[in-house]
């Protein structure tokens, strides 16, 4: 009987260490397991940060930094040949300018008739405001030429006091625009022996219809000059503020010129074109002819 619970008992032992056994087992298993897997994910981790660390990444060049773009010098319509063969010539001048007001009117009238004139600029009337008015001149195929400073009557001026007047105008025009004036027009046509002396320019006249006077109408202004005017002419007109009549008979006046057979021209084209040198001693030109 004693042997029989002895045997009892040490299979009942045997049977719970071979449990206790399987359980550690299966605990062991389940550790080395996760640790596998903790050292899989470690070693997929390590792979994917190395390619990302041997992957250089594409730099973008880099972007210039824009060069400031310079202010271009006006450029000048390019005007069709003309042969001036069998044509009149004359030249319309305008004084007094440039202003916000009738030089813009002006040559609105002068680029539809595609034809071109001279304008003749007073110094202290040059400023930031009408460069622009002057830059348009010139992208015309217009000229700028000097009268001076402040439209003095400059007959009993030094002749300090004359160069000071042209070479203010001058330098001030060449600045803003890039151009040197070739002529100069005696404000009011006054002149003196020191002007000529003093003054290395041409002095330029022309005929005229008296359009600085508001009393004057548009339809005179236009038959005034239609009426006298001859081949090589310069006419003198003037694009003060307010000189409105002028504006309005501009239109009128260039049509009667052309169907007259005359060609508009610059002073400088229509001297060139009669062969004649303006740079002459004393000489107020109002045409190159005489």
């Amino acid at each position: 009987m004693k042997q029989k619970v002895a045997l009892k008992l040490n299979m009942l032992m045997i049977r719970g260490d071979f449990m206790k056994r399987t359980k550690m087992f299966g605990v062991i298993l389940i550790i080395t397991l996760l640790l596998i897997s903790c050292a899989q994910k470690e070693t997929d981790t390590m792979k994917d940060d190395k390619n990302k660390e041997t992957t250089p990444t594409e730099a973008a060049d880099p972007t210039p930094t824009p060069e400031p773009t310079p202010t271009p010098e006006p450029t000048p319509t390019e005007v069709p040949e003309i042969d001036y063969s069998d044509k009149k010539l004359v030249a319309l001048t305008f004084d007094d300018g440039p202003n916000l007001d009738i030089t813009p009117q002006i040559l609105d009238i002068l680029e539809e008739k595609e034809v071109v004139a001279s304008f003749f600029l007073i110094g202290k009337y040059i400023t930031e405001d009408t460069k622009p008015v002057m830059e348009r001149q010139l992208e015309l195929g217009c000229e700028i030429a000097n009268h001076s400073w402040n439209h003095n009557s400059m007959n009993a001026y030094t002749a300090e006091e004359n160069i000071d007047e042209i070479t203010r105008t001058s330098e001030l025009i060449e600045e803003m625009v890039g151009v040197t004036p070739k002529f100069f027009r005696p404000p009011f046509i006054s002149t003196s022996p020191t002007m000529y002396e003093s003054i290395d320019l041409p002095f330029i006249n022309g005929i005229n219809c008296e359009d600085w006077s508001a009393t004057v109408t548009a339809e005179q202004r236009v038959e005034r000059i239609l009426t006298n005017v001859k081949d090589g002419d310069i006419v003198l007109l003037h694009d003060f503020n307010g000189n409105k009549n002028t504006v309005d008979a501009l239109d009128e006046m260039i049509d009667g010129l052309i169907a007259d057979g005359y060609a508009l021209v610059t002073v400088s084209k229509l001297f060139e074109l009669k062969g004649i040198d303006p740079n002459q001693e004393n000489k107020l030109w109002t045409n190159p002819n005489w």
